[in-house]
């Protein structure tokens, strides 16, 4: 198969993958199934013999035709493993990348969209591990905070990255006699004049926010804060960014 016929299969495939829903593509493969190898019918009985939405049937037919070799054959097999191939990939980045949505703080934000409802629905949908870094902890978070130990009551691992100062005001919400104490790292720059003012919070690595919103009250609900949540495979690569800050010992293990 020359580069041309490579090319102009790709180009339909992607015309029909486009043009066509989940249950027109699944019909589309099933007549592919059925007639690999054959004769093209006329137009009029290839209408009644594919089930597709008013209008499509044309378009896919023109499409067909190109499919039929120079011994007046329909050769199905390469259409079909191009749409099979498109469709792969594109399920291969709906899981890296599921959904991106913008977050907001202020007295004029949906609660949907509210900072402090969804750091509650990423703790709440947490199965194992909650990493929490912020420049800023104040105990006027506090529901936050006790969202946090029903996490950990459940067994998800917490894990907080911060100062000195903002991971003692923390530790103060947790008992020592309590089964499930969080890890904390504290920020120790080489550079004095080297502070830390990241605020994120990534769930299971597949659930990340990143966000101007320290973890106060004001900065919850009422500051004007922006942020973005984003679900899917490629948060895996904020859990490996903030380990090799660990691994570098910018946030090295405190025990308050």
């Amino acid at each position: 198969m020359n580069p041309q016929t490579i090319l102009s299969i790709t180009k339909n495939s992607q015309k029909v993958v486009d043009s066509l829903d989940t249950k027109s593509l699944n019909e589309f493969f099933k007549f592919l199934d059925m007639y690999n190898r054959s004769i093209l019918d006329p137009y009029f009985i290839f209408k009644k013999k594919i089930n597709l939405p008013v209008g499509k049937e044309r378009f896919i037919y023109q499409i067909l035709q190109e499919q039929v070799t120079e011994i007046g054959v329909l050769d199905t097999y390469p259409l079909k493993l191009s749409i099979t191939s498109i469709l792969l990939e594109r399920n291969r980045l709906t899981e890296y990348i599921k959904s991106i949505d913008f977050v907001l703080s202020g007295s004029e934000v949906k609660k949907t969209q509210n900072t402090q409802s969804v750091i509650f629905d990423m703790i709440s949908k947490a199965q194992h591990e909650i990493i929490v870094l912020s420049y800023l902890y104040i105990k006027t978070a506090k529901v936050i905070i006790d969202a946090l130990k029903v996490a950990g009551e459940r067994g998800v691992k917490l894990m907080f990255l911060g100062e000195e100062e903002n991971l003692m005001r923390i530790a103060k919400g947790w008992e020592k006699k309590e089964t499930q104490l969080p890890q904390y790292f504290v920020y120790d720059p080489k550079d004095s004049h080297q502070t830390m003012h990241a605020k994120i919070a990534l769930v299971d690595r597949s659930d990340l926010l990143i966000t101007s919103a320290n973890l106060t009250q004001s900065g919850l609900k009422s500051n004007t804060e922006f942020g973005v949540r984003i679900r899917g495979n490629i948060c895996s690569q904020a859990y490996d960014l903030i380990q090799s800050l660990i691994e570098k010992e910018l946030f090295t293990p405190f025990f308050p």
